[in-house]
């Protein structure tokens, strides 16, 4: 689930349940854009995006699954920018012998990585100041002479931001070798790319269809083959689906990225042929 204080009756460990200043601060930081993306499924579920949980077996850490960050860009960025982040290990540093105290996991608005801040040990204790420069993911209480993290002591702190998708389509016919379909400004998140041989293409040998920029020819899709109809599931040239990719800007760096479709026929020039590519993506614009 997302952010949560547990009530005094449902939590494990007295001082989860009051609110500390990074909740605030982590609160404020979702209002301005900042949070973890998220994107219900086909249920309306929403999946575990950056889910801190106790590792198993149980021992002194804790994993982070992969997900996306949308950070609130302090400094020159106006709009929110997204962070592909991969799943991961943290370490939980050793308990204090004789004192609880609080940690938080957080994810870098400055390079999409974790930070880690172990609290200060205490009778009473409270979470460290969370930085302006981070997205508050979980708060983990680590009770003296603990050794091994476990669910009890993790409390959900991540604010979702629902993604704004955007779909662009383009078709590309027989007899067109490529065709640019979409402009995207930069740092664009894609999420999906759907592609449908609405017609076969005919050439007498393995028809590829690939999508991409001038640059890259195939950035977003390998090679597929367009030689049959139907709803094709790409080989992604980047990481894509959920995990998303993002178009980096190249100078100058304020403008936008032109997707194109290429086809490459397989022998002969094809009589037949019809694509349909479908780009789900996230706008973000950038003023430098």
């Amino acid at each position: 689930m997302p952010f949560t204080i547990p009530d005094n009756d449902e939590a494990t460990y007295g001082p989860q349940s009051i609110w500390m200043q990074s909740d605030i601060d982590s609160i404020e930081r979702g209002i301005s854009g900042g949070g973890v993306l998220a994107r219900a499924d086909a249920y309306g579920n929403i999946p575990h995006y950056c889910r801190v949980t106790a590792h198993s077996p149980a021992n002194m850490s804790v994993d982070v699954a992969a997900g996306n960050v949308l950070v609130s860009c302090k400094g020159t960025h106006r709009e929110p920018l997204p962070y592909v982040f991969a799943a991961t290990n943290v370490s939980i540093n050793t308990a204090d012998a004789t004192y609880p105290r609080i940690d938080m996991l957080a994810i870098s608005e400055i390079d999409g990585t974790i930070d880690y801040f172990s609290g200060t040990p205490a009778a009473q204790p409270k979470a460290s100041t969370l930085t302006t420069d981070d997205v508050l993911l979980a708060m983990v209480y680590v009770p003296a002479a603990c050794t091994a993290i476990t669910a009890a002591m993790i409390v959900d702190k991540r604010i979702f931001t629902l993604a704004r998708l955007i779909s662009q389509p383009g078709w590309l016919f027989h007899g067109e070798m490529s065709k640019a379909f979409a402009e995207l400004t930069n740092y664009a998140f894609i999420t999906k790319v759907h592609i449908q041989v609405v017609e076969a293409f005919n050439s007498d040998g393995t028809d590829l269809l690939t999508v991409g920029y001038a640059s890259d020819h195939d950035a977003l899709v390998e090679a597929l083959d367009v030689s049959t109809t139907g709803i094709k599931t790409p080989t992604y040239g980047v990481a894509m689906g959920w995990t998303g990719t993002v178009l980096h800007p190249t100078p100058p760096p304020c403008g936008l990225q032109e997707l194109l479709i290429y086809y490459t026929p397989g022998g002969s020039a094809p009589t037949t042929g019809e694509v349909l590519v479908i780009v789900e993506y996230v706008p973000v614009f950038v003023t430098y």
